[in-house]
């Protein structure tokens, strides 16, 4: 799919021109995975992926959306008729938190299409919902701040089922070229920083093909360890701490060894974050490696968010002397790594193969840049 072809079809279906155009990034996360809703540290960016959104108001009173890639489309009036698709649930959800802050929008027709992989963990659903958010403040002059957008999106999101926290919002809107941002998720300061300079290396997003729904795998349920692993330390304690607060030391109030992995999983990965930080100023490959390793033995065997196809791919990565973990909640998804360039293109062709042969599965690699975040075209 590409912008010419959105832009015919557009004129074809709805009879006219555009007059606001989208284009809203996909996320990837270098480090700080499941940390964000517990007000943790995060280094995600906006990646040269995305959703372009078309939209021009409506003669009538009704409003029509059509999702291109997938031949989907929806009309109503006042309420929602007809079939309700999966990616629905997330416009239907963003208009009634918009209607309920006072931002009403008329009938208008929509079209959005793009390259960003469904249930890959690159942040598909955030991208529609900041997306489809600014398209309409666009289009009917709301005049939303950045951070309203944020918390439009995340509260929509939110309403589908999944319990997330606001990294993915946060680092779609304000993602900017050749850098990622560091988030302090307990206060949301956001911090610019360079990406590593090395042109010898890129950022490479292997999809494993296995799609997650959130809100049907134990995501939610993590959250609610966590929240249940904080509460016993509280009670032991005798202070109302937050999960920023807790040391190494805080573990020995806990019993349940599961709910200890939990929290030492947080912990060590904020310090990971802290220290891929380092590596990033001194442009410290092997260590950029190491800590990707480091958080994906974490994820896959303290907070149990990974799987068998994700672990292939980061211990054939290991084995060839690289580095890379599983990317967003889990449970299928992406594997992010920093690979050499030259190797890129032989390593994904051997991996493919064994990954084909062991899974049935089509393993499909794509190297990925720093980009602009969500912005009017």
């Amino acid at each position: 799919m590409n912008s010419s072809s959105l832009h015919r079809f557009f004129l074809d279906a709805f009879q006219g021109p555009q007059l606001v155009e989208i284009f809203s990034p996909g996320r990837a996360n270098v480090i700080g995975e499941h940390t964000d809703y517990n007000g943790g540290f995060v280094l995600p960016f906006a990646i040269d992926r995305g959703i372009t959104f078309l939209a021009n108001k409506s003669i009538s009173k009704k409003t029509k959306i059509i999702a291109f890639d997938l031949d989907e489309a929806v009309s109503f009036e006042k309420a929602l008729i007809g079939p309700s698709y999966p990616w629905m649930r997330y416009l239907t959800n963003a208009l009634e938190v918009l209607n309920a802050k006072g931002f009403v929008s008329k009938g208008f027709n929509l079209l959005f299409g793009g390259n960003l992989p469904i249930g890959a963990g690159v942040s598909s659903s955030s991208a529609l919902s900041c997306g489809f958010i600014k398209t309409l403040d666009a289009l009917f002059d709301f005049g939303l701040t950045k951070e309203q957008i944020v918390l439009f999106a995340s509260l929509a999101e939110n309403g589908t089922g999944v319990q997330g926290g606001m990294m993915d919002q946060h680092a779609i809107v304000h993602g900017e070229k050749e850098a990622c941002l560091f988030i302090d998720c307990e206060n949301r300061h956001i911090e610019k920083v360079a990406m590593p300079q090395n042109e010898k290396h890129q950022w490479v997003l292997f999809n494993t093909g296995v799609e997650h729904n959130l809100a049907d795998t134990e995501y939610n349920k993590r959250r609610k360890e966590c929240d249940e692993a904080l509460t016993i330390i509280q009670e032991k304690k005798g202070k109302a701490l937050t999960f920023r607060q807790l040391k190494d030391s805080d573990l020995t109030s806990l019993e349940d060894s599961k709910l200890k992995q939990r929290i030492t999983h947080y912990i060590s990965e904020n310090e990971r974050v802290k220290k891929m930080l380092v590596a990033f100023k001194k442009n410290d490959i092997n260590l950029i490696l190491h800590l990707l390793n480091d958080s994906h033995e974490s994820l896959s065997k303290r907070y149990e968010v990974s799987c068998e196809e994700l672990d292939y791919v980061q211990s054939a990565l290991m084995k060839e002397n690289y580095g890379g973990r599983m990317m967003g909640g889990g449970f299928g998804g992406c594997v992010i790594s920093y690979l050499a360039k030259k190797d890129f293109k032989v390593f994904t062709q051997k991996i493919s193969v064994t990954f084909k042969s062991k899974f049935g599965l089509t393993l499909k690699a794509f190297p990925i840049k720093a980009s602009e975040g969500l912005r009017l075209v």
